[in-house]
């Protein structure tokens, strides 16, 4: 399904230091998440990285912070930058969402 805007994906552990899947600053959260496709009726992992959560997304996961591992997201409003750091001569890509619901458990 790739990021993007209305997709659902998987949270995973972002510091396995201390079994956290979410990394609250206090402005923005930082998760780690992979998303899947169908293939030939097998499931692959098309897209996995971290994301900075900002705004109404930062909101949510600051109510619901007993999220863990393997939870559901469902990634509502996302963009994707990249910034050119000319004196290092390097492209940096940011993956942000900015509103995310918490899927339903099946």
């Amino acid at each position: 399904m790739g990021f993007k805007n209305n997709c659902y994906a998987t949270l995973w552990n972002i510091d396995k230091t201390h079994n956290k899947p979410i990394i609250f600053q206090e402005k923005y959260a930082d998760i780690a998440i992979t998303t899947c496709k169908k293939v030939n009726g097998k499931y692959e992992n098309d897209f996995s990285s971290k994301v900075r959560c900002l705004g109404e997304a930062f909101d949510t996961l600051c109510q619901n912070r007993n999220l863990q591992e393997k939870d559901k997201l469902h990634l509502l409003n996302v963009e994707v930058n990249n910034t050119y750091d000319k004196a290092r001569k390097v492209v940096y890509t940011n993956y942000i969402c900015w509103k995310l619901e918490i899927a339903q458990k099946a």
